[in-house]
């Protein structure tokens, strides 16, 4: 690790032209990229580590780009290295807005819903879009979340959980395919000079139009009033042109929230059993809850009792 960080500090160096004063890692993420912040001097910037993930780096260049053109707020990117391992941004300080109380629940979500609307505004020709093959596959390891719980399901059991998953991808490609940002939470937002940006923007693509709205609303962690959520989603509808019904789209959100949920606690699981990303150990009860809760919500009440055996 600190020869990773002494060659992230030299070529931050040679690129700005002066020695790096001091390079601090930022804290990890779901992704396997890491992140360290660079003191030049009197300036400041954020080091991304792609590692390998030449893809990862490219559309992330990619994603930035349109999303600057159409005037949504990310950092910019003041330089990258020729294998695209190293990209030095644009350093937004430390009001990630999953870790401060500087802005009220209601401006935040306010603000949410009008960036979600406008990537829903993004053109969709030029994005990837999930298949129906795509979303299956993302929930293909949830059964492995219950062997490494230690439960034992009956055939039947397992028959059910097969069947919900079908069920949610169904549902989803019914939903009207909009872009997303695909992981539109608090700790991917961040406060500057009293606008709202956004990061983590990479994996930016087309897909069913609930998934952006549950990850906000519905957040793994945040308990947000009834009512608040609710007039979050008529100040959405009011931005469509379509004449979608509030319950219809919350149809939609629980939908998403539960396939969403189901496939990050199979991704923390594989992660976990490889020996990664062992900081979110402590997340993972918190997106099963989500799972029950969304499935109540739809009036999958076997399903969320099985899925309750993992609490």
């Amino acid at each position: 690790m600190k020869e990773l960080i002494q060659e992230a500090s030299a070529w931050s160096s040679k690129i700005l032209g002066k020695e790096t004063t001091s390079i601090e890692k930022l804290r990890k993420e779901a992704s396997l990229r890491d992140y360290y912040r660079v003191i030049s001097g009197d300036q400041s910037f954020v080091l991304m580590d792609n590692f390998d993930d030449l893809e990862g780096a490219t559309k992330f260049l990619y994603i930035g780009k349109l999303f600057r053109e159409n005037n949504l707020p990310v950092p910019e990117v003041m330089a990258f290295s020729e294998d695209l391992k190293y990209l030095l941004l644009e350093d937004l300080g430390n009001e990630v807005l999953d870790q401060t109380n500087i802005l009220s629940d209601e401006a935040i979500l306010t603000k949410s819903i009008c960036h979600i609307a406008n990537i829903q505004n993004l053109p969709l020709d030029v994005l990837q879009s999930f298949s129906k093959e795509s979303l299956e596959h993302q929930t293909f390891g949830f059964r492995n979340v219950f062997q490494y719980k230690g439960i034992v399901l009956t055939s039947k059991e397992e028959k059910t959980i097969s069947n919900l998953r079908n069920f949610l991808v169904q549902m989803l490609m019914t939903q009207p395919f909009v872009p997303l940002h695909n992981d539109f939470e608090r700790r991917n937002l961040i406060l500057n000079k009293e606008e709202i940006y956004i990061i983590d923007f990479q994996d930016c693509c087309v897909g069913p139009m609930g998934i952006d709205l549950a990850s906000i609303l519905y957040e793994h962690d945040r308990y947000y009033d009834e009512e608040l959520i609710l007039s979050q989603i008529r100040s959405f509808l009011s931005k469509k042109s379509s004449n979608m019904k509030q319950n219809k789209v919350l149809e939609y959100v629980f939908v998403a929230l539960a396939h969403r949920s189901i496939r990050i606690v199979s991704t923390f699981v594989s992660y976990f059993l490889e020996g990664k990303l062992l900081n979110r150990k402590k997340d993972l009860e918190k997106f099963i809850i989500r799972i029950v809760f969304s499935l109540n919500k739809l009036n999958r009440t076997e399903e969320a009792q099985i899925i309750k055996k993992l609490l």
